[in-house]
């Protein structure tokens, strides 16, 4: 609770937290998920497995090629993937904490994400969807 507070973040704000972290739901009980529910007091859908996010909403992407643009105009020798690369990391420092990412929820489905870690170039790779929202308190039917 400390750390939400010190950025800012109270949960008494909020009517439920939505945890997008990979594993946060597993293990019932006593998951991150539910002890995060009982500290806060509000109810907190998690997820089982990974999560898989997207960036490539409208509003981030417009975001992402204003970055790129400026970054090109004031580096002109800079080539495009590495003007990518940066907005990429400036994009993830500038939004990530705040930022409302698009969950993908095509259980089954194949898709294609970005593995690398911030600032290193992209590493593009296949994975298949598994959407396993978990809620703390279990919803009732």
């Amino acid at each position: 609770m400390e750390r939400l507070q010190s950025k800012g973040i109270d949960p008494e704000k909020y009517d439920a937290v939505r945890l997008i972290v990979c594993h946060s739901g597993e293990g019932r009980g006593s998951s991150f998920a539910a002890k995060f529910q009982k500290e806060i007091n509000k109810p907190v859908k998690a997820f089982e497995g990974e999560v898989f996010l997207s960036f490539g909403s409208t509003t981030m992407k417009n975001y992402r090629d204003k970055y790129v643009t400026q970054i090109m105009a004031s580096n002109p020798n800079i080539t495009r993937q590495d003007a990518e690369r940066i907005a990429e990391a400036k994009l993830q420092a500038d939004h990530n904490d705040y930022s409302v990412t698009k969950v993908n929820k095509n259980d089954g489905q194949t898709t294609t994400i970005n593995s690398a870690p911030s600032g290193e170039p992209a590493k593009y790779e296949i994975s298949t969807v598994e959407y396993k929202p978990v809620h703390f308190p279990p919803k009732q039917p």
